[in-house]
C-alpha cells in the first residue's frame, strides 16, 4: 500500500538532484517565455503583441503559469521544483493507472522504468510546458479509470474534462486523451456495467 508514496519520494528526490546539478540554461523559445514571465511579473503585458506570441498564442497560458510560480519566489529554481513535483506525480500516476489494467507487478515495472528513463529524468531542468501539462492529463485519466464505482460517477467526467482544460491551457495536446477516453469506455463496456457506464 505504501509503494505509490515511496515511488513519488524516490522520483522526486532523483529529479531534484538532477535539476540542481544539471543546470540547463533557458535558451531559444524557453528564453522568450522566461523573459515574458519576468515582464508580466512586473506588470508589462506588451509581449502579447510580439511576433512570437501572435504566431504561437497558446504559449501565453504557460507564461501566466510561470508568472504565478515566480510570484511565490522569483528564481528559476522554483520552476525546476514545480517541474520535479509534476514529473514525480506523473511517475506515480503511471503506476496507479497501469495497476488498474495490468496488476501491481506490471505497474511497478512500468513505473520504475519510467522513473529512471533518461529523457524525462533530465528534462526537468528545461522550462517546458509539457511537464505540468502531462501531470494534469495523467491525473484526469487516473480519475476517469479508477472511480467507476463512485456514488456520483458523472463527477469523474467533470473532473476529467476540467483537468484536461487546464492542461490544454499550458500545452494544447489534450485532444489525444479526449479522443481516447470514449474509445476506452466503449471497449470496457459490457452487459453488466452498461447502465453504470452510461450514467
Amino acid at each position: 500500500p505504501m509503494f505509490p508514496l515511496w515511488l513519488f519520494a524516490v522520483a522526486l528526490t532523483v529529479r531534484l538532484l538532477i535539476a540542481l546539478t544539471v543546470k540547463t540554461p533557458a535558451e531559444s523559445d524557453f528564453a522568450v517565455l522566461w523573459d515574458a514571465s519576468q515582464r508580466l511579473l512586473s506588470g508589462d503585458t506588451s509581449f502579447n503583441t510580439e511576433q512570437y506570441f501572435t504566431l504561437w498564442p497558446y504559449q501565453i497560458g504557460y507564461v501566466w503559469f510561470q508568472t504565478l510560480c515566480l510570484g511565490i519566489w522569483n528564481d528559476i529554481r522554483i520552476l525546476w521544483i514545480v517541474n520535479c513535483v509534476s514529473a514525480a506525480a506523473s511517475v506515480t500516476l503511471v503506476y496507479l493507472i497501469a495497476e488498474r489494467f495490468a496488476g501491481k507487478r506490471a505497474a511497478r515495472a512500468a513505473s520504475l522504468l519510467y522513473c529512471f528513463l533518461p529523457f524525462p529524468l533530465f528534462y526537468v531542468s528545461v522550462l517546458s510546458n509539457q511537464i505540468p501539462s502531462s501531470a494534469l492529463i495523467l491525473l484526469g485519466i487516473y480519475i476517469l479509470v479508477r472511480f467507476e464505482s463512485s456514488p456520483r460517477p458523472y463527477l469523474r467526467y467533470v473532473l476529467f474534462g476540467a483537468l484536461l482544460a487546464v492542461a490544454n491551457v499550458l500545452r494544447p495536446e489534450s485532444i489525444v486523451p479526449l479522443f481516447a477516453a470514449p474509445l476506452c469506455l466503449v471497449i470496457c463496456i459490457n452487459k453488466t456495467n452498461l447502465k453504470s457506464s452510461l450514467v
